[in-house]
């Protein structure tokens, strides 16, 4: 619903795969979700904060992480205007038979709510913190419905991110300022 004349922002936040980046960048921190949104929409109405993530696993993190991150998350649920969206962590094995993990049903819920959310004018700017290329036809389709997408990238990264910025409207380099952590939120 428009009531204050201002673009209203939806932000999408791929939660693993920012925080990668974060550690390549040497910005050590559990981030403050709300904190970002509202640094990324400026002076725009914030209408949402969207976090995709797996959810803790024990096996996959070990009994340490596995409880840092569940208070993480308890933390991030807790935040008004942030709504946390789980995937999960699934077993693999390589062809020679060494076990590894991966993510599963994060990035399409992502693509889904950027579409599901512009299709229904839930939004007038999406704003993306993701380096997975995967989500490019998403972008695609928002833009196609004539949402602008503004995409939020690592300098310090290695990810490869040129076809993502090619998609997007606006590509906007993430700054440390952007990034607190929600420990030293007061809430």
């Amino acid at each position: 619903m428009r009531n204050s004349g201002k673009r209203r922002v939806a932000v999408f936040i791929d939660g693993l795969n920012m925080r990668y980046r974060l550690d390549e960048c040497q910005w050590y921190v559990d981030p403050d979700i709300l904190y970002l949104a509202e640094r990324l929409a400026g002076n725009r109405q914030l209408v949402g904060a969207f976090y995709y993530v797996a959810s803790p696993n024990q096996e996959h993190l070990g009994k340490m992480k596995y409880w840092h991150e569940t208070e993480y998350l308890r933390r991030v649920e807790s935040q008004s205007n942030v709504q946390v969206r789980y995937g999960y962590m699934a077993s693999r094995k390589t062809p020679q038979g060494t076990p590894y993990w991966i993510e599963k049903a994060v990035d399409v819920q992502l693509a889904s709510d950027l579409i599901y959310l512009a299709a229904t004018d839930q939004y007038d700017v999406a704003v993306i913190v993701s380096a997975d290329g995967d989500l490019c036809p998403a972008i695609r389709a928002a833009r196609a419905l004539g949402r602008r997408v503004e995409l939020v990238f690592f300098k310090c990264a290695s990810a490869f991110v040129g076809q993502l910025i090619k998609e997007s409207d606006v590509p906007r380099a993430a700054k440390r300022s952007h990034f607190r952590s929600i420990h030293s939120a007061t809430s």
